[in-house]
């Protein structure tokens, strides 16, 4: 009972054992199956030469008795005693006796003549052996011999000799002895009696058991048969054979289909397997063996039993190996399962070992690939620390420190010779990251990372490093001999590239800022915040541009240039006269004198024409159902644009409205600027706790329905929903920086409630704060 249990329980040891005893008995069974089959064609083979020899022995001892016959024929032929017997035209039975009794010893002293015949043309008389002259039993057979010599002779030339014709004294019935016709060759008519003929008579008898006999030497059970050339078997029939017409029949189909004289070939007579074995003899006869073909392969079928029972017992031999065999080959598997959680486990009994193992090597792979991830990501996020570090505060840094942070952090750039930034900042960052999920923001600067130091790489060794929304800063590191005078030039064409790139690939514009190249790593946080200086520049140059210290010096002779007075005087009037058209090409001629300016002298002239807009608004405002552009929020959006022309269309757009709500101001404008407006309230305050739909509605001095109701029309969501959509979107933010706890976060966003923190914040990421910001650290 123990071993059974132990071998149901192990589901591949099963497996082991049924295969190995599978295949031990697909092997036995196939090499006995091939065995027997090779040796049964061996014998058919073997039986065939045999067969064929004795047949061939056959035909010679049918030829070698027709030329004995023959030579004995000839001689009595050409005897003078037999002359009278030939040759005389007269009856004297005196001279007839004598070479009749000659001819009777000849017959007595030779076992296979039946009797000897003597047609005389002359006086037209038979005689015979068998009988004495002038016997009136003669007269019937001088007739059946005379019609049988007829029927031959009139056939056209008959050549002397005439051989092994089988003489029936009635139609159809057996056959009394084979006749050899031996006369003389004399021309004239062959039915006419001219031709005297001796006949030597062959007894069938002898001529079939001599066959037979012979047959029976070699083959056991055999039987053999002689059929002459019109496919007529002229054996007498005996009790028990197989049919005389079948055997013809078989025997003539298959030699009309082979044209073969002489074969072998395996046919059913009746319904008795049977062997054929024929050969043709000059005369036109085949002599044909038959053998019963389980009497040929009675030995060969004992054998067949005999390999089966071996093959039983190598089997049972088999099972008892197959069992040792498993069980050793079973063993490493078995004590590997025991170290690794015994035989015994759940999840055993549910899979076989090998699953089981091979489950327990998944997960420990995986946990191993976890660790590593997390190593690699702890690893990651140490180089960056450092890289932000060298970017931000380089300076602390001493030489010796700064070399070493290069070794520990296999960080790719020199610790001597000059060094540059580059700043990569994505264009239009704050919708980019409004539609763009956290995980898909850090999975593309990533790509933006090592596309840029593969690209960079090509020239200069460097490391690229996120530095925090939406800017990459590249640390590179010059080669000793470089031209400090063609780095900048370079790097910006590796920037270039850089940006047609990710533009090509990520539908994402960059504008990049380059700093110039000088010595000591100390001077690399300088050259970051240069690089960031040049890149408000992007104001001027515009969306995917490369700006660059000389791109910038080829300003400084214009910067005191500013905009005419006269075009600021009639812009304003365009304000107070509500036209919108003369107010949009005024604007934009403004905004290209700005181009013009420094950076700081544009920030100054754009708030200067945005105060001039506020001032002018305020006089002309039309509140209807109580709501107006927000000229308060004005400032804050015009610096939010990123070009000029931004900036210049923002503000067209502005104006445009609010000319449109003095006009006009239909229900569906309204409810824009309403919802407008209180997005903007809620981007504003969205850290004060007590903000709500409330508070929004008393601030703009509308009922709390109309405000919510218009809002969800146009939003799809409630203003208290959007308000926490607004405060989640600023803690993840907070949570992804990791400098404050999960309560200041919460605080800092406007939620007063910790549990309704939790909930909201569960019900939107699906996970805690606390694990969110672990999930987000261990990437």
């Amino acid at each position: 009972m123990f071993f059974l249990k132990m071998y149901r329980s192990r589901k591949y040891l099963q497996r082991l054992l049924l295969t190995i005893l599978l295949l031990v008995v697909l092997t036995s069974m196939l090499s006995s199956a091939v065995l027997f089959y090779y040796s049964e064609k061996t014998g058919l083979d073997v039986q065939y030469e045999a067969n064929r020899k004795v047949l061939a022995q056959t035909k010679y001892n049918i030829d070698y008795l027709s030329e004995i016959v023959h030579n004995l024929g000839w001689s009595i032929y050409n005897d003078y005693e037999m002359a009278n017997l030939f040759y005389n035209d007269e009856n004297a039975i005196e001279d007839v006796y004598p070479p009749l009794r000659k001819l009777q010893n000849t017959v007595s002293t030779t076992n296979f003549l039946d009797s000897i015949m003597i047609y005389n043309s002359y006086n037209d008389t038979f005689y015979s052996t068998e009988y004495y002259p002038m016997d009136p039993r003669i007269k019937p057979l001088e007739d059946k011999i005379y019609g049988v010599i007829s029927n031959y002779f009139k056939a056209g030339s008959v050549a002397p000799n005439t051989e092994w014709i089988p003489f029936r004294s009635d139609e159809g019935g057996a056959i009394e002895f084979f006749a050899f016709f031996l006369f003389e060759a004399v021309s004239g008519d062959p039915t006419t009696r001219n031709k005297s003929t001796l006949m030597m008579n062959v007894r069938t008898d002898w001529f079939f058991d001599n066959l037979q006999v012979i047959n029976d030497l070699a083959s056991e059970g055999s039987t053999t048969y002689v059929m002459d050339e019109n496919g007529l078997i002229l054996n007498p029939s005996r009790p028990g054979e197989p049919d005389h017409d079948e055997v013809s029949r078989i025997l003539t189909a298959h030699i009309s289909a082979t044209g073969a004289e002489t074969g072998f070939l395996t046919a059913t007579v009746g319904s008795e397997k049977t062997i054929f074995t024929y050969i043709t003899l000059e005369n036109g006869w085949r002599i044909a063996s038959l053998q019963p073909y389980d009497v040929v392969f009675s030995k060969i079928l004992k054998l067949r039993w005999t390999y089966f029972s071996i093959a039983a017992a190598l089997l049972l031999l088999s099972v008892v190996i197959s069992f040792v065999v498993s069980q050793r080959l079973y063993r490493p598997i078995q004590q590997m399962v025991a170290k690794i959680g015994g035989a015994d486990s759940g999840p055993l009994q549910e899979k076989d070992e090998i699953n089981y193992i091979l489950g327990v090597y998944n997960r420990v792979t995986d946990e191993m690939r976890f660790i590593r991830k997390s190593y690699d990501a702890t690893k990651d996020i140490a180089k960056n620390y450092y890289l932000r570090t060298i970017v931000t505060n380089s300076s602390s840094f001493t030489k010796e420190q700064f070399r070493q942070c290069i070794e520990q952090n296999g960080l790719h750039i020199r610790p001597n010779g000059a060094k540059g930034v580059a700043l990569l900042s994505i264009d239009d960052y704050k919708a980019f990251d409004q539609r763009t999920e956290y995980a898909d923001r850090k999975l593309l600067m990533f790509a933006i990372t090592n596309i840029s130091e593969e690209i960079v790489s090509k020239r200069y060794r460097n490391e690229a490093v996120d530095v925090g929304d939406g800017k990459l800063a590249v640390l590179i590191s010059a080669g000793e001999g470089d031209d400090p005078a063609r780095l900048t030039e370079e790097t910006a064409a590796l920037v270039k590239e850089i940006q047609d790139v990710i533009k090509r690939f990520y539908k994402l514009s960059l504008t990049a800022s380059v700093s110039p190249f000088r010595e000591g790593h100390e001077k690399i946080t300088e050259l970051y915040q240069l690089a960031e200086d040049q890149a408000l520049y992007r104001l001027v140059f515009g969306r995917g541009s490369v700006v660059t210290p000389a791109r910038i010096e080829e300003r400084a002779a214009r910067e005191d240039a500013g905009p005419p007075q006269e075009l600021e005087r009639r812009w304003v009037e365009s304000i107070h006269l509500g036209n919108v058209e003369a107010f949009r090409d005024l604007t934009a001629k403004l905004f290209d004198s700005f181009k013009e300016l420094s950076y700081e002298r544009i920030i100054h002239a754009v708030l200067h024409l945005v105060f001039l807009l506020q001032q002018t608004a305020k006089g002309m405002d039309k509140r209807k159902a109580g709501v107006s552009i927000p000229f308060a929020a004005l400032n804050q959006k015009v610096l939010e644009q990123e070009t000029l022309d931004d900036m210049s269309e923002y503000i067209q757009k502005t104006f445009a409205r609010f000319a449109d709500q003095n006009r006009a101001e239909t229900e569906e404008d309204k409810n824009d600027i309403l919802v407008d407006t209180i997005k903007e309230m809620i981007e504003s305050d969205y850290m004060n706790m007590n903000h709500s739909l409330q508070s929004v509605a008393d601030s703009l001095g509308m009922s709390d329905k109309y405000v919510g109701r218009q809002f969800k029309k146009r939003e799809n969501i409630g203003v208290a929903e959007y308000i926490n959509d607004v405060r989640l979107r600023y803690a993840v933010k907070l949570l992804e920086k990791e400098r404050y706890t999960v309560k200041e976060i919460m605080e800092k966003v406007g939620f007063g409630n910790e549990s309704q923190f939790f909930r909201v914040f569960k019900k939107r990421y699906g996970v805690t704060p606390g694990e969110y910001r672990v999930r987000q650290a261990s990437r």
